[in-house]
């Protein structure tokens, strides 16, 4: 629990400063989208006005120097030097007026005027210059007035005219707003999920404190008890397992040892596996045949009531007893063991059906006899069914030749060599079952311990 609080804070403060850099980035992303559209406004508006005034501006010295090469402003060779540089300069008007207002020449479409007279003595009196940006017949064009020997003249230029010139930095700042604008929506996501992300990772912490709960709840993976040797390995597909086994010392004077496989993975699995674990440990199954058919039999009710079809285990468990050199189990459906012997390899299958299905069904005990130095090898359907790339299952035969080989070697080797030959045969596969081995030695009776296992053993028997 101290762990978990502790983990926990450690969780709170490390994304208590991803939202500080969350709101940081969010700063930034707006500051670059505003930033992107001011600049963006000032090109479209500001560079390209600037740009087309000193064109009309450099079109007014044109003309001023046409009108004083040819001697003063006469209206018919005024006209005609007018529509002569609004045709050249694409111009949208170009209209002349003398000091009195008069018109002296016009080239384009009649327009209202854009200044009022006031306007334009103003402007002219404080040496301001006088332009705007308004609608026409062309779009939208750039009109100033300027101040010309005759008196005024007013020109009007299409804002599309030169836009064109200005297109490689608009398609920069549009490329800048599309990512500033990107930058902030994904921003924006990230907020709105960040809880669910929180949630998710402390449901991860708890899923790793599961893990190790079931981990602590099954028995070391080397041990010894008074009668046998063990030896076991225990993969989940994902983080916590629906398979189980177990082996301990029991008050009779024998040693239990069960094996399981709840259907389906990952959490669900788990909680059934736990409870089915609980019921096995807490019933006194190992006292006669009876008692061991009857707890099965209220298991699978249980599971009946319980998950009304959609779950269902398999298990194999049993109860060895030295004295009378046999192994009293029943099958439940699962991957029948194998017994090595002197007679070669035995199938331990009888029993009964998966439990959670049928809530009449029956189970009834086997025996087998066991001798000294006989070995069992418990394991689940994630073994014999790991496939490698091209489909193909590690199958039970593969298994049954593995045990044969090694079977006399030591229940770890033993375990290793299952393990390894698996994994050889999925090579970079990953597995999609639960994979759980259990190898077992069976022990003369009143064998003396091998020291390196003494300690553990008398630490299970008091645990017991």
């Amino acid at each position: 629990m101290r762990q978990w609080i502790e983990e926990k804070t450690v969780l709170v403060k490390r994304f208590r400063w991803f939202r500080v850099w969350l709101g940081l980035g969010a700063l930034l992303a707006v500051l670059l989208l505003a930033n992107s559209v001011i600049n963006y406004v000032f090109i479209s508006r500001g560079m390209v006005v600037d740009s087309l005034r000193r064109d009309m501006s450099r079109q007014t010295v044109l003309l001023e120097r046409e009108v004083r090469d040819a001697g003063g402003p006469d209206k018919a060779d005024l006209r005609a030097l007018v529509d002569e540089l609004a045709k050249e300069r694409k111009a949208a008007w170009i209209t002349v007026r003398d000091r009195g207002e008069r018109v002296l020449a016009h080239s384009g479409p009649d327009m209202a005027r854009t200044f009022t007279d006031a306007r334009i003595r103003d402007s002219f009196m404080n040496h301001e210059p006088l332009f705007t940006v308004r609608d026409s017949p062309a779009g939208k064009v750039v009109v100033e007035v300027f101040r010309s020997r005759v008196g005024e003249t007013e020109i009007a230029m299409p804002l599309d005219g030169v836009s064109a010139a200005f297109w490689p930095l608009r398609r920069n700042l549009i490329i800048n707003l599309s990512a500033a604008l990107a930058l902030l929506v994904a921003l924006g996501l990230i907020a709105l999920r960040f809880g669910a992300y929180v949630q998710g990772k402390q449901l991860e912490q708890q899923l790793e404190m599961a893990r190790t709960v079931q981990r602590d709840l099954q028995p070391a993976p080397s041990l010894s008890l008074p009668d046998v040797n063990v030896a076991a390995e225990c993969v989940p597909a994902w983080g916590v397992s629906g398979d189980f086994y177990d082996v301990f010392a029991t008050d009779q004077g024998g040693t239990a040892l069960l094996v399981g496989d709840v259907s389906g993975k990952g959490m669900p699995a788990a909680l059934l596996m736990g409870v089915i674990h609980g019921a096995v440990r807490s019933s006194s199954w190992m006292e006669s045949s009876w008692r061991h058919e009857e707890s099965t039999r209220r298991i699978n009710r249980l599971l009946c009531d319980r998950s009304s079809g959609s779950r269902f285990a398999s298990m194999f468990w049993g109860h060895y007893d030295p004295k009378a050199g046999v192994l009293s189990y029943i099958n439940a459906g699962h991957c029948a063991p194998l017994l090595v012997g002197r007679d070669g390899v035995r199938r331990l299958e009888d029993g009964g059906p998966v439990l959670g299905l049928l809530a009449r069904a029956r189970y009834e005990q086997a025996v087998e006899a066991v001798n000294p130095g006989d070995a069992l090898v418990l394991y689940s359907d994630g073994v014999v069914e790991a496939a490698n790339a091209m489909g193909e299952e590690f199958g039970e035969s593969r298994l049954t030749d593995v045990v044969e080989r090694w079977a006399h070697a030591g229940v770890e080797t033993l375990r290793d060599e299952i393990v390894r030959s698996v994994r050889e045969f999925v090579g970079s596969e990953k597995l999609q079952d639960d994979l759980t081995l259990v190898a077992i030695e069976f022990q003369p009776v009143g064998v003396e311990l091998e020291p390196r296992f003494k300690d553990q053993g008398s630490a299970m028997a008091a645990a017991i």
